[in-house]
């Protein structure tokens, strides 16, 4: 039964990857999106990986104000320690204002193993959120 399991997550993953995340220029959807991540977000909130980067929620709520400005004008004074509380503040204002499904838990996102994979998948959707502009933008930059 976990062979299986494993099988059907694989084949779930590559579903995402093709038709929510692909960039068609033999890219990485994973260097793709932290290509992007990189470009949007100030480089004091640099992201490295779509795990333990996330946890504190700050680079969460700066993307929503990028992304919307004045959507969390506080953004930038949040506190690092209450990951909880701004994985929830980013994750419901992403979801009401810029539709992007709160694919997750904010728990989920808090959690320092949370699976990659999963947070790359959610925040696939902010690119998908704007506009094919900025998915016009991204394929342009990349080699």
């Amino acid at each position: 039964m976990a062979g299986s399991l494993k099988l059907w997550l694989g084949l779930i993953w590559t579903l995402i990857d093709e038709f929510q995340i692909k960039t068609g220029k033999g890219v990485s959807s994973k260097k793709a999106l932290l290509d992007w991540m990189n470009a949007v977000l100030p480089p004091e909130l640099a992201v490295t990986n779509f795990t333990t980067d996330w946890n504190d929620g700050r680079r969460l709520c700066t993307l929503v104000d990028t992304l919307r400005p004045g959507l969390c004008p506080n953004h930038a004074s949040l506190n690092p320690g209450a990951g909880l509380q701004n994985c929830d503040l980013g994750m419901s204002l992403a979801e009401q204002h810029l539709n992007v499904p709160m694919l997750l838990d904010p728990g989920d996102l808090n959690n320092p193993i949370v699976d990659q994979l999963s947070v790359m998948t959610y925040l696939s959707y902010f690119i998908d959120s704007q506009n094919e502009g900025l998915l016009r933008w991204l394929r342009e930059r990349l080699p």
